[in-house]
């Protein structure tokens, strides 16, 4: 009867010990809060946001006589520019310890524009250089520390923008708008933050500064109002740059 006794006893500590250990209704830890999250793996996402710089236009010539020379009136000039980005982007980042290592692409739409006359001293007549950065592209390497679900990063990369540059009133008189469209290319360095919203969903926010070399941009009036060069011809040119301070916010989903 004793030995009963003690074996009951015994069993009943046991029940109890491993009931204080698993206590019913007690939460239960999910494996996504018990595991670190993994940046490994290619994304894709939207991104907005917005863009300030400075456009530049300078070595302007001007026909005469069907040859171009630099005009009399016409001044180089810098002049800040803004607008808006909207895009997309896609990456893929590899994940060793707490260093995470990537590559992303992204093209966004943009409307960041400027302008100044280029010689005010002309009154009505001035003419007017107008400078759009009408979408913008990088392609770029990232480098970063995560602590689980965040993510600081460095970037830096290429870039290319398609922008269009307009001169207005180009006879010192009402004459017709003219434009011509090249595609500047540059470089780009940044940084910015991430944070694993779910396993999946991201988001982040960044500042990229963009620096874009120089093109030439020629103007052609097909009505040739100046006299000043064959009909279609050349009847301006200017080299245009930009530098640009991009701030942009994206939502990105990890396959």
């Amino acid at each position: 009867m004793k030995k009963f006794i003690i074996i009951a006893a015994l069993v009943v500590v046991s029940v109890a010990a491993q009931a204080g250990e698993s206590t019913p209704g007690a939460p239960t830890p999910s494996p996504s809060t018990m595991r670190p999250y993994g940046w490994t793996g290619v994304y894709g996402g939207l991104n907005g946001g917005f863009a300030i710089g400075t456009d530049s236009a300078y070595d302007l010539l001007a026909a005469t006589g069907g040859v171009l020379g630099p005009p009399s009136s016409a001044f180089p000039g810098s002049f800040p520019a803004m607008g808006a980005l909207l895009g997309g982007e896609i990456g893929a980042n590899y994940q060793v310890g707490d260093i995470v290592l990537g590559a992303e692409a992204d093209i966004d739409w943009s409307n960041a524009q400027g302008s100044y006359v280029d010689d005010p001293a002309a009154g009505p007549g001035a003419s007017t250089v107008t400078g759009t950065a009408e979408w913008l592209a990088t392609l770029r390497a990232r480098v970063g520390y995560a602590r689980d679900r965040w993510l600081l990063f460095a970037t830096g990369g290429l870039a290319a923008s398609g922008v269009k540059v307009g001169i207005s009133n180009y006879t010192g008189a009402p004459s017709p708008y003219l434009a011509d469209r090249q595609t500047l290319s540059g470089w780009t360095i940044g940084g910015g933050a991430e944070y694993a919203l779910t396993d999946h969903w991201t988001i982040k926010g960044e500042y990229l500064y963009v620096d874009l070399n120089d093109r030439t941009f020629a103007f052609r009036d097909p009505s040739n109002l100046c006299g000043c060069a064959a009909p279609g011809g050349v009847v301006a040119e200017a080299k245009g740059k930009a530098e640009m301070n991009l701030m942009r916010i994206a939502i990105g989903y990890k396959f």
